[in-house]
């Protein structure tokens, strides 16, 4: 008597009554039953587990990746349909589709971690051409931010002392700071000894008497090892430092090719009354006009316009404005112009 292959569909729905009758009839009637191994769901035993990898602390920021290793123990080849991340800071790379059968396919998963002090964790889902569930291949993260990625000292005066602090909190207990690279001749940069028991590396910083006004913007570079390899760090430094009197354009700009004027306005930013002792254009074709003062001298409103008549073209210049506030402090602004339509052949300079 033949022997009825059933498949894992039929057994599950009938194993409750017919396969106890067939067994009943064949014993009745002395047949020997053949013992059948039901075939299995075509899912790959060895890939469908999850794999799951701790990195413990890094640096946040910084760009990890990892290779998982996926295995194929069976006698047939198993086909990949796709790999989906679970954020658009995690790229895994799938160098071919296929895993012949008895051998093994290395995924490579790249992260590039936030700037920021969190738990994290991120996967790369592997799904199969025959169905089978997807595998996740998992990892997680301690993200550390070491050191601020800016430090901004804000705005400030020419006399104003600046002063902040700042750590390094290494993701790697190891790691020690061997020394710091910046310009001293903008910053000075002290241990205050804060966090040390804490593994902690503590800063003082402090801004120069640096006469010059404007954007600060300077890099600090911190060189670490842990003995055996060195790595750097780095923190940009920014601010702005003015004089006594600003301006609170950038440019002045003429856009008009025949007539226009542009309208600046100075001010001082410790709401001192001041003095301009001279408008400068580096074009005699531009003049200078003195419309109002307002808030009691703190601030001053101007007109640049063109003295005479252009032709085609652009022109560039500047416009310098000196003079002293009420505490006898000078100050000296140059503003760009750009005036469209040039000045006259004729009365360039």
């Amino acid at each position: 008597m033949g022997v009825r292959m059933l498949t894992y569909a039929h057994l599950k729905r009938f194993v409750s009554w017919r396969t106890v009758a067939t067994l009943a009839v064949a014993t009745a009637l002395g047949c020997i039953i053949a013992t059948v191994r039901l075939p299995l769901i075509h899912r790959p035993a060895e890939h469908a587990g999850d794999q799951l990898v701790n990195i413990g602390r890094v640096t946040a920021g910084s760009v990890i990746r990892h290779v998982f290793t996926l295995h194929n123990d069976q006698d047939r080849d198993v086909k990949i349909a796709n790999v989906l991340t679970s954020c658009g800071c995690t790229v895994a790379d799938l160098p071919k589709r296929t895993i012949s059968a008895h051998d093994s396919l290395e995924i490579p998963v790249t992260v590039k971690l936030p700037d920021e002090d969190r738990d994290f964790e991120v996967y790369a889902a592997v799904s199969y051409s025959d169905s089978s569930s997807p595998t996740k291949l998992m990892l997680r993260f301690h993200t550390v931010r070491e050191l601020p990625t800016v430090l901004d000292l804000g705005r400030f005066g020419k006399h104003e002392a600046r002063t902040a602090e700042f750590a390094f909190k290494p993701a790697n207990p190891l790691n020690r700071v061997v020394r710091l690279e910046y310009d001293n001749r903008v910053l000075t940069i002290e241990d205050n000894q804060k966090g040390r028991a804490a593994g902690i590396n503590s800063y003082d910083l402090r801004l120069s008497d640096d006469p010059q006004s404007g954007d600060i913007d300077q890099t600090v570079t911190l060189i670490i090892s842990d003995g055996h390899n060195t790595a750097a760090r780095s923190m940009r430094v920014v601010g702005h430092r003015f004089f006594a009197v600003e301006a609170r354009e950038t440019q002045l700009l003429l856009d008009a090719p025949l007539a226009s004027v542009a309208v600046g306005h100075i001010y001082s930013p410790y709401n001192r009354p001041f003095r301009v002792t001279a408008f400068t254009a580096s074009n005699p074709g531009l003049e200078v006009e003195t419309l109002k003062s307002g808030n009691d001298a703190n601030e001053l409103v101007f007109h640049v316009k063109r003295a005479r008549a252009l032709d085609a073209g652009v022109t560039r210049a500047t416009l310098t404005i000196t003079g002293k506030d009420a505490l006898g402090e000078e100050f000296n602004l140059t503003l760009p112009v750009l005036a469209l339509g040039s000045i006259a052949s004729a009365d360039r300079p």
